[in-house]
């Protein structure tokens, strides 16, 4: 209300201002001043007068909607926090508020404040392209450029790390790391008996493992096989797969829903003879470690996906792959490790690890812990933890980034990879599509993954020769997570020389999590020994 005389006489006074710097002769500025300081005081009047109540967060009704673009209400937040989830990022990832089509920009200042947010770090952190944008505007053909950037000793992300919490523990088990592999450890041990605390440096299962795109693996990777190999790290990893999506669906069933576990198929494609070529060496090695796989002709290949782009010659079939959501599967495994009786301590660093007598005496901000046996499920950061007691791990940190589409109508029910680009390309059931496949991000000075744009550039157009439907899909955020990197198998079991030291670290994470964590309970609790080329012993 009366912005216009507010902006004429700035404008007008400006203008006065200007040429009198000239050396012109300017009319008197009295008048415009006048009228400036009238209209000023006039709107301060009416905001007084007709000044909004102050916002009580409280006042909000349990139905009233306070996301409308995943229309989730004020109760169905409220319900979550009752649950124990309490930060703006992981109330999103709980109930899916602000990651629609506007992401958060309706929703996302009541959602902090029911959160308590008071300070930077509590915000959302920002997406890339801010407001949507349509695909083709970011189609841009690039290479990937070889090798991708690794990071042997990743620094911790200082954007999520959370007060400390006092304690001073004990305990027969102690979990370090609360992705989905470390709450997979924790739930069996859990379920078996075992006195188990896990600790967390953030909030349990907000990194890595809520950061991908939830695809679930069988067949090999574009990069996990050269085309001739018979033996190494990524094929003894095959028969892993389909043992931990059955797992994962046991997991559904104990959490008494789906968790979007959909396994109907993923394909590899071709393009080029060479790439056929690879793709047939592939499957016969695939069908030699017990896979489930099959090579299609360019026709069969039309029949089963006649959504694809025109350019392909033949793919890989492997009906056992498909996707989970990694937000319900990752809340549903803390929630059964919880009811299995393992303790869950969220904002615990652990700073420092000692040998003593009957186990580990652990020094964190809060306090110390001790405990009989230690699992380092560190992700990117075992490394960290296992040099603590002068073990060297191969592990290092990769940041891949993840992009979404708007919602669109069903087109595509398979998990979709490249023979010869880096892409996975998969349909969720809210009719969104999740583009990946490995290309790099970078970490801030804070430690925190952050996209880089010629990544969302060139992974876009890859998915686009794929997928031509995509170029008319508007794009509404791309993220990034600190991924795994170890030689393309877990790294499993006790270690060498210090007894009671257990690793459990793998790439193809949330695929494996489940059976990873199986295999480890197994170990700790004496029950199977991890097979040697799971072990750290296959790095000599």
């Amino acid at each position: 209300i009366r912005a216009p005389p507010i902006a004429l006489a700035r404008g007008r006074l400006a203008g006065l201002a200007a040429a009198a710097d000239l050396g012109f002769a300017a009319a008197e500025a009295t008048p415009a001043r006048a009228e400036l300081h009238r209209a000023l005081a006039f709107q301060d009047g009416l905001w007084r007068l007709f000044a909004a109540p102050p916002f009580d967060v409280g006042a909000i009704a349990d139905d009233t909607i306070v996301c409308r673009c995943e229309e989730v209400t004020a109760g169905a937040l409220r319900r979550e926090q009752a649950r124990g989830v309490r930060s703006l990022a992981s109330l999103k990832k709980a109930t899916r508020a602000g990651m629609g089509r506007c992401q958060g920009r309706l929703c996302g200042a009541t959602v902090a404040r029911l959160c308590g947010v008071a300070e930077e770090a509590g915000f959302a952190a920002p997406r890339a392209p801010v407001k949507p944008v349509p695909v083709a505007a970011l189609m841009r053909e690039l290479e990937e450029h070889g090798d991708w950037p690794v990071i042997p000793l990743p620094a911790y992300n200082r954007w999520s790390a959370r007060p400390a919490a006092p304690l001073d523990e004990r305990c027969d088990v102690l979990v370090i790391g609360g992705g989905a592999l470390g709450l997979s450890t924790a739930y069996y041990l859990a379920q078996d008996g075992a006195d188990v605390l896990l600790v967390e440096r953030g909030e349990a299962g907000m990194a890595a493992s809520t950061a991908n795109a939830g695809s679930l693996h069988v067949q090999l990777l574009t990069y996990d096989f050269d085309g001739e190999q018979r033996t190494g790290p990524s094929l003894d990893r095959l028969p892993l797969g389909p043992r931990s999506i059955a797992l994962w669906r046991e997991i559904a069933a104990a959490g008494g829903e789906s968790l979007g576990i959909r396994t109907e198929g993923g394909l590899m494609l071709a393009e080029t003879e060479a790439q056929f070529a690879w793709l047939r060496a592939k499957v016969a090695v695939e069908r030699a470690r017990g896979i489930e796989s099959h090579v299609l002709g360019a026709n069969e290949l039309r029949s089963l996906a006649p959504y694809l782009g025109p350019h392909f010659i033949g793919a890989g079939f492997a009906p056992g792959e498909g996707q989970i959501d990694p937000l319900r599967g990752t809340a549903t495994l803390r929630r059964l490790a919880v009811q299995a009786g393992a303790r869950v301590h969220e904002g615990v660093e652990v700073q420092a690890m000692a040998r003593e007598a009957g186990g580990f005496r652990v020094t964190t901000a809060g306090g110390p812990i001790r405990a009989g046996r230690v699992v380092n499920c560190a992700g990117a950061f075992a490394g960290r933890i296992a040099a603590m007691l002068g073990v060297t791990l191969p592990v290092v940190g990769s940041v891949q980034q993840v992009i979404a589409t708007e919602g669109a109508a069903p087109t595509m029910r398979h998990l979709v990879a490249h023979a010869g680009r880096h892409l996975s390309l998969k349909q969720g059931d809210g009719g969104h599509v999740l583009v990946g496949g490995g290309w790099p991000g970078t970490l801030d000075a804070k430690g925190s993954p952050r996209n880089l744009r010629r990544s969302i550039e060139g992974n876009l157009w890859v998915a686009g020769r794929v997928l031509p439907a995509l170029a008319g899909m508007q794009a509404i955020r791309a993220w990034t997570g600190l991924a795994v990197e170890v030689d393309r198998a877990p790294l499993l079991g006790e270690t060498p020389g210090v007894p009671g030291l257990f690793h459990a670290v793998t790439s193809n994470g949330y695929t494996l999590a489940p059976v990873a964590g199986r295999m480890t309970a197994d170990a700790v609790l004496g029950r199977e020994r991890v097979t040697a080329e799971f072990t750290l012993a296959r790095f000599g």
